[in-house]
């Protein structure tokens, strides 16, 4: 108060109350126009700035809606194009897509369902495991209705999933059968959940709110940073509301109903009915500003203060320094914050100009420090702003790597899946455009021309680049066909790589990327693609190229390989049809897997009814050498897969009844690690080689048999000259009146020796021209059948040699035990030729010796002659058949068939010899297993008893011998000369027993009878007593009803002994 009175008392009080307003306007009016310029510049700039970054990230979020969206159509579509989709809904069995469904929904986690629905609007076939939410009705569904009247995709209106009640965006697509109608609509639910988490984390700011809405009917609410948000319709009609349904882009302040100030940000989603709002509190942006100008106002009041106190003291010096005062104002006012009063006094007008001073250079430092803070606050702005792009752009990336991931893993399942080579380039090309920003694509293959052909293209000018091929090694193309690497280009004009002017210029194309299709170190071919804009493929691009690229080659060289071996399994199957041999191949189960042409012939199939026959589903019958019926576990497959060896030689019965003999090979087939996994067995029909050696054999048995036929002739006529002496002899001592009975008796005894000596020879002679049987082998002693072989052979080497004046002598050695397990009618055989052959080889005489011996488990034979020997180049050749060194007198046969019979009882046969030293042939066989030790059979004693028998022969004599000896052990014997008079006799009276012989004259022989007797009187036993008994079989003849056969001629009591059984 003394300071206004005193200046009151000078100035007077209006004056100083007007310098003390003025001092106060002075320093009030430019601190307050300063602090509104700089918050006003502040909040400008700050505002601006913030609305440019609401802005592009309401696009960035835009952009990610629009790219999320496109994989997941991008999916959906190819998947309705898949063949396996088309082929179930159009042939009426959906459920064949079921696999394919549930695969590709647990391959796509953002669908929150897919749907397979038929044209009444029924779900037919559902992703969901198990099948489940089938049988759904989505007939009055928009999207349904929508999709069959356009036949085109539908993006349809967010509804809640009748199949699990969750919030979708279904997404529609026709399933078009292969002649462009519309057969059914696959439909995939979008998840609406899965789309508002990945959209969220694009919103700026701790309180900034996002949404992305569908502008259709009124606008609904897709993706909120509230998730409570997502699903509600749009209640709140702002002015940016409004205009982002209307599709419009662009920012606002504006408030909301409740009057709250908000800074916005809208746009539209490109493609779809979508936008993207992004709205941020007026108060939370903006808060920096609103503290500067709290501090701006607080400086204004400190000024006031500081004028008011220094108004009264200005009053007194206020007319010199008002000036610069008012300059200094004035300065401030014009923005000079550097102009000061500059008063150097000590009075209070100086204290004034000094605080005026100071006050400016508060402000000034005030000033700076808020613009240090707005530098510091556009600087955390902007970083913020960075920040927020880096993880938008990290997240872009990360979107982009999921949706290339899912492209590659859905190409690399189709491609896998494809059995066809242009199916799986169409699919490779069709996937590219979703991958990398081109306008052309093309996979090349190599042609039988050398050059690479487009076989797969996508984009414009497909015709044209399917006309220009690539030579290997030129261009982009080229080089990476042919070095093996990719080739990248980010500008063709100038690059040397660039040799197709024409082709570059046609395209359009300015960046080139081309990677080449590469299998297990093999270039297949080179899948390459197109820019117009240069720059367009970067690194990243050609990795993704090379990924696309690898399960395409995989694809290609499996098709190949599949190709390969078709051609070489068809070049096999050609090769096994025309081959004259069956050829059969089985699994490890003895199950056919494969049969030429021959063998279905061999067994009366054809090859595709044999495929897959187990061993004992196979309807023919095969049997060994020995006529023994081989089971299925025992045949030849199953000893090959046993690792045994079966039988060289085999008969197979065919399914019409035709037999056949075979010689077989076969072998096991085994894998690395050596376990069997099937078996080859090539069968080769020997049946007329067969007959053609039997022929030549039984050519060759006449050629003996004619050999032998003089001696047997000479010995015949010895005992018939013996048989016929002594019975005159008889009865002339039988003449006289005292016969001589012991003389008598004598010459019948050796009249019955010699009968029986004459006999014993023609059953020699009949037991070798008998055919050799087939049967189960035998205990054979060596020894005794040597013996036999001598005895039957001495006519030829005995005496036919003795009449030719070449005397031959031979002996046989046994030592030990020489038994083998074999059929002695074969062994016989086989030495009996050896015999001949080594006659035949002395044609000045000399010896033979057959030798038998036992050593350990094998038995030696030896067949040695003296003869004329043979040379080297001889014996190469002599087991061969049909080689003979006796011209038109041999066949050839002889060594080769007891080359064969050796063999055939697991023996080995080798040969010595040399011109002029003889022959030695030494065969050596396993010998034979102990036999069993058996009980001898306790035959009980009975009763004898006597029969009624009839007797049939067409030779009286004979049949009244048989007679008088039957009478003489109490039978009764009825006589027939004839069958047709055995048969009257049979139907007059009873008979226990008959014997007949063979040969019964013109009428019927003994076989028929035997049938007769067997079919109209089971209970009549039946003998056959004839001359061929050597001849027949006994097992034939029990099959033909005859219980015994007696040799002719026979002792009564052999006789005797058989009728007994009866």
């Amino acid at each position: 108060m003394g300071l206004f009175t005193w200046v009151g008392s000078r100035l007077g009080r209006r004056l100083g109350l007007w310098l003390i307003g003025l001092v106060m306007l002075a320093v009030v009016v430019p601190s307050g126009i300063v602090a509104a310029l700089a918050v006003s510049t502040s909040r400008g700039a700050l505002e601006h700035e913030i609305l440019s970054d609401h802005l592009a990230a309401a696009e960035l979020a835009a952009e990610l809606a629009r790219r999320y969206m496109e994989a997941v159509q991008g999916n959906v579509d190819e998947l309705a194009g898949r063949d396996r989709v088309i082929q179930a809904i159009t042939t009426g069995q959906p459920e064949a897509a079921a696999y394919t469904l549930v695969r590709f929904q647990q391959n796509n986690p953002r669908l929150d369902g897919i749907n397979l629905v038929d044209l009444n609007g029924v779900s037919r076939v559902s992703g969901r495991a198990g099948n489940a939410n089938t049988g759904i009705s989505y007939a009055d569904r928009e999207w349904f209705q929508r999709v069959l009247a356009t036949g085109r995709p539908y993006l349809g209106l967010p509804v809640e999933s009748r199949g699990t009640g969750n919030a979708v965006i279904p997404y529609a697509v026709p399933v078009v059968d292969y002649g462009g109608d519309v057969r059914g609509v696959l439909v995939a639910g979008i998840s609406v959940s899965e789309l508002s988490d990945a959209l969220t984390d694009a919103r700026l700011g701790s309180e900034a709110r996002f949404r992305l809405i569908d502008r259709r009917e009124g606008g609904t609410i897709l993706a909120h940073s509230d998730p409570q948000w997502v699903g509600q319709p749009i209640t709140v009609r702002s002015e940016p509301t409004l205009r982002a349904l209307a599709g419009e882009r662009g920012t606002a302040e504006a408030a909301d109903p409740s009057g709250r100030r908000f800074l916005w940000a809208f746009t539209p989603v490109r493609t779809l009915p979508w936008a993207v709002i992004l709205d941020e509190p007026s108060e939370v942006s903006l808060a920096p500003v609103l503290a500067l100008t709290q501090r701006m106002l607080a400086l204004i009041w400190i000024a006031l203060v500081v004028a008011a106190i220094l108004a009264g003291w200005l009053t007194h010096r206020i007319i010199r320094p008002l000036g610069r005062l008012q300059q200094a104002a004035n300065a401030f006012a014009a923005g000079d914050w550097k102009q000061r009063v500059g008063l150097d006094r000590s009075d209070e007008l100086g204290d004034v100009g000094r605080a005026f001073d100071h006050l400016a250079d508060s402000l000034q430092n005030q000033t700076a420090q808020a613009r240090v803070a707005i530098e510091e606050l556009r600087g955390q702005v902007a970083e913020r702003k960075r920040a927020e792009l880096e993880r938008s752009r990290l997240l872009v990336l990360e979107q982009r790597a999921r949706a290339e991931a899912e492209a590659l893993a859905a190409l690399s399942a189709s491609v896998a899946g494809s059995l066809d080579p242009a199916e799986t380039l169409s699919l490779a090309t069709a996937a590219l455009p979703r991958l990398l920003d081109a306008q052309v694509f093309s996979v090349l293959l190599p042609g039988s021309d050398g050059l690479l052909w487009s076989e797969a293209v996508a984009g414009a000018e497909s015709e044209f680049l399917r006309r220009h091929p690539i030579r290997p090694g030129v261009g982009y193309i080229g080089r990476a066909f042919s070095e093996g690497r990719p080739q990248r280009t980010n500008d063709i004009v100038g690059d040397p790589r660039s040799i197709h002017a024409q082709l570059d210029g046609q395209l359009g194309v300015r960046a080139f990327l081309a990677v080449p299709l590469i299998a297990h170190g093999r270039t297949l071919g080179v899948i390459a693609a197109g820019s117009a804009r240069p720059g367009a493929f970067a690194e990243h691009h050609e990795g993704l190229l090379d990924r696309i690229a690898q399960p395409v080659a995989n694809a290609l060289m499996a098709a190949q390989l599949r190709a390969e071996t078709r051609r070489e399994e068809a070049e096999k199957a050609a090769i096994l049809e025309q081959m004259a041999s069956a050829v059969l191949v089985t699994d490890r189960d003895g199950r056919i897997v494969l049969a030429n042409r021959a063998a279905g012939t061999l067994v009366g199939l054809s090859p595709a009814q044999m495929l897959g026959l187990a061993p004992t589903a196979q309807p023919w019958r095969t049997f060994d050498p020995d006529g023994t019926e081989l089971a299925p576990t025992n045949d030849s497959i199953a000893r090959t897969l046993l690792g045994q060896t079966p039988p060289s030689e085999l008969r197979i019965v065919a399914v019409d009844g035709q037999e056949n003999w075979v010689s077989v090979s076969s072998a096991a087939l085994t894998n690395e690690s050596g376990a069997t996994y099937g078996a080859v067995l090539v069968m080769r029909d020997v049946t007329d080689e067969r007959r053609r050696q039997r022929q030549a054999a039984a050519g060759e048995k006449l050629r003996a048999l004619g050999q032998m036929a003089s001696g047997v002739a000479h010995d015949l006529n010895q005992y018939l000259t013996m048989v016929s002496g002594y019975g005159d002899l008889t009865l002339q001592t039988l003449e006289r009146t005292s016969p001589d009975l012991e003389s008598v008796r004598e010459s019948t005894e050796i009249m019955i020796r010699a009968a029986r000596d004459g006999a014993e020879t023609v059953k020699r002679l009949l037991t070798f021209s008998r055919p050799t049987p087939e049967g189960p082998s035998q205990r054979v002693d060596l020894g005794e059948l040597l013996r036999e072989v001598s005895k039957l052979t001495s006519p030829h080497w005995r005496d036919a040699t003795q009449r030719e004046g070449r005397p031959i002598d031979l002996t046989v050695e046994v030592t030990g035990e020489p038994v083998v397990d074999g059929w002695p009618a074969s062994l016989r055989e086989a030495f009996m030729n050896l015999v001949f052959n080594a006659v035949e080889a002395m044609p000045n005489g000399g010896s033979i010796r057959l030798t038998a011996r036992e050593r350990g488990d094998i038995v030696e034979a030896e067949v040695v002659d003296s003869g004329i020997g043979m040379s080297a180049a001889v014996q190469a050749h002599v087991f061969e058949p049909f080689f003979s060194t006796k011209g038109e007198r041999g066949t050839g046969l002889g060594l080769a068939m007891v080359f064969g019979i050796v063999e055939r009882h697991e023996g080995q046969i080798g040969l010595q010899s040399a011109p002029g030293r003889g022959t030695a042939l030494r065969m050596t066989f396993p010998a034979a297993k102990a036999a069993p030790v058996e009980a001898a059979p306790v035959t009980p004693a009975t009763a004898h008893r006597t029969l009624r028998i009839l007797a049939v022969d067409d030779e009286p004599l004979l049949s009244s011998i048989l007679s008088r000896l039957l009478c003489l052990d109490g039978h009764t014997v009825t006589l027939a000369s004839s069958g047709e008079e055995a048969q009257q006799r049979l139907g007059t009276q009873p008979f226990d027993l008959v014997i007949s012989d063979l040969g019964l004259g013109a009428g019927m022989n003994g076989w028929e009878l035997a049938e007769h007797v067997r079919s109209s009187f089971p209970g009549t036993h039946f003998i056959l007593a004839t001359g061929w008994g050597a001849q027949i079989d006994a097992e034939e003849a029990k099959s033909r009803g005859v219980e015994a056969v007696v040799a002719k001629p026979y002792r009564f009591n052999d006789l005797k002994a058989v009728v007994a059984t009866m």
